[in-house]
């Protein structure tokens, strides 16, 4: 005899996928947490990973010990540095930070992806990379725009090009975002 599928069940079974998923998201591997009390927000990060300089707000996130940050320029070589801001005065949507940060520069790549896990629905944010150093070798940037609970977030991440770890950096960076927090702040 066919088990009998009603939309009850149908239901249930959706609940329990949505429960299940997000479980597995809260599942994370170990993490450690830092809040901007200055700009109202708490994330996750890995648990190898570390702050640059806890006495500042918004940290710094990276994945190497402090000392080991190089004056003048402090990611070294394999180094990578995750950092979340708030938007600058004047700066009212996702698209006018974007166009005001490329200052008219074709970035490397631009891009509108989705992180989902941390919300009933996806994030969808805004992706762009580019070179910030004229010659070579180049310092990478990722910029992830964002807004959570209605309030305009940019998620930086800083690297060397041609790292080999780049993709797992560029997951770090998706980590960040996929368990940001509105706290309160500004």
């Amino acid at each position: 005899m066919e088990p009998v599928v009603t939309l009850a069940s149908q239901a249930g079974i959706a609940l329990a996928l949505a429960v299940t998923v997000w479980g597995a998201c809260l599942a994370a591997p170990p993490c450690k947490s830092y809040s901007s009390k200055r700009l109202g927000y708490s994330v996750c990060y890995p648990a190898s990973w570390f702050l640059l300089d806890p006495g500042i707000d918004p940290a710094d996130i990276v994945n190497f010990p402090p000392e080991r940050r190089v004056k003048a320029v402090i990611i070294p070589e394999n180094g990578a540095l995750v950092t979340v801001v708030g938007p600058q005065e004047g700066v009212t949507s996702v698209a006018d930070w974007v166009r005001h940060d490329l200052r008219g520069r074709a970035p490397r790549t631009q891009r509108t992806i989705e992180i989902s896990c941390s919300r009933l629905f996806p994030l969808e944010v805004i992706e762009t990379s580019q070179s910030e150093l004229a010659v070579a070798p180049f310092l990478v940037s990722v910029n992830d725009y964002f807004v959570v609970d209605g309030r305009l977030f940019l998620a930086r991440l800083l690297y060397w090009e041609g790292d080999p770890a780049a993709r797992n950096y560029i997951g770090v960076l998706h980590q960040v975002i996929r368990t940001m927090r509105v706290t309160g702040g500004r």
